[in-house]
C-alpha cells in the first residue's frame, strides 16, 4: 500500500502524457505506420544486410524471436492495463493483453542496437526506434514508462546479441548455415 501511494503522482502524469498526445488526431496516420510496420522494415532492414551476409538475418530473427518471450513472459508478471481500457481516450488502434513493457519499444531498440555497427549512418535506425516506440503512447497503447522500460530492455537485449554475435555465428556455421 505505501508503494502504490507513492506511485501515485508519477502515474498520475503517465496518465496525462498519453492523454495529452493521443489528443493529436492528426498525426494518427503516420502513428499507425510507424507502430504497425515495425516487423516489416526491421526485416528489410535484416534482409538487406543479409545479401552481403546471411547468418545476419537468422541472428537477427532469433532476437525478434527472444525478444517476444521475454516481453510476453514479463507483460504476464506486471499484468498492467493498457491506457486504452482504463483512460478516457481515442480507441485509434486495436491492442490487447497488458501494457508493460512496450513489446514494439523493445524489439526496436533492439534491433536498432544490433544492426547499428552494420550501417554507415546508424542514427536512422534510432531516430525509427524512438519513433516507433513513442507512437504507441500517442495510440494509447502504451504509457510512456511501458516504452522506456521496454526500450531499455530492448537495447540490453540488442547489446547481449552484440557481445555474442560470434558464439551465434559460430554455431550457424556447425549447421551449415
Amino acid at each position: 500500500m505505501l508503494v502504490a501511494l507513492s506511485l501515485s503522482p508519477f502515474l498520475q502524469v503517465d496518465d496525462s502524457i498519453v492523454m495529452y498526445l493521443n489528443s493529436f488526431s492528426v498525426l494518427d496516420p503516420i502513428m499507425i505506420f510507424l507502430s504497425l510496420f515495425d516487423l516489416v522494415v526491421w526485416g528489410i532492414m535484416g534482409l538487406v544486410l543479409s545479401r552481403r551476409d546471411r547468418k545476419l538475418f537468422v541472428i537477427l530473427a532469433l532476437l525478434v524471436i527472444t525478444v517476444f518471450i521475454l516481453e510476453t513472459a514479463l507483460k504476464q508478471v506486471f499484468q498492467r492495463p493498457r491506457p486504452l481500457d482504463v483512460l478516457a481516450v481515442r480507441d485509434v488502434l486495436f491492442a490487447g493483453g497488458y501494457s508493460l513493457p512496450s513489446g514494439h519499444a523493445m524489439r526496436n531498440f533492439a534491433c536498432a542496437r544490433f544492426l547499428s555497427g552494420k550501417f554507415s549512418r546508424p542514427v536512422v535506425l534510432w531516430v525509427y526506434a524512438g519513433l516507433g516506440a513513442v507512437s504507441r503512447v500517442f495510440l494509447a497503447a502504451h504509457y510512456l514508462t511501458d516504452v522506456i522500460i521496454g526500450a531499455a530492455l530492448g537495447y540490453g537485449m540488442g547489446s547481449l546479441w552484440v557481445k555474442y554475435e560470434p558464439f551465434f555465428r559460430e554455431h550457424l556455421k556447425r549447421v551449415g548455415l
